[in-house]
């Protein structure tokens, strides 16, 4: 079912990647060098836990966290 619907709203050359091959990409991701990025909301939840993985995934990361 879930494959009709996503082939109506897409089209019919609509194809789902898995969660593994995701997760595999993921693991051979390179380590970015040199990355700016502005946070807002940062401090908990979502935004919270993006930030974390930026600065795990990256080399001399910079950012800007907005909170209140």
């Amino acid at each position: 079912m879930a494959g009709k619907l996503v082939s109506r709203i897409f089209g019919s050359n609509f194809e789902m990647v898995s969660i593994e091959t995701v997760r595999e990409s993921n693991a051979q991701g390179k380590q970015l060098t040199g990355l700016v990025a502005v946070f807002v909301g940062g401090t908990g939840g979502i935004g919270e836990c993006t930030a974390k993985e930026f600065f795990h995934r990256t080399t001399r990361p910079k950012a800007y966290i907005i909170g209140r």
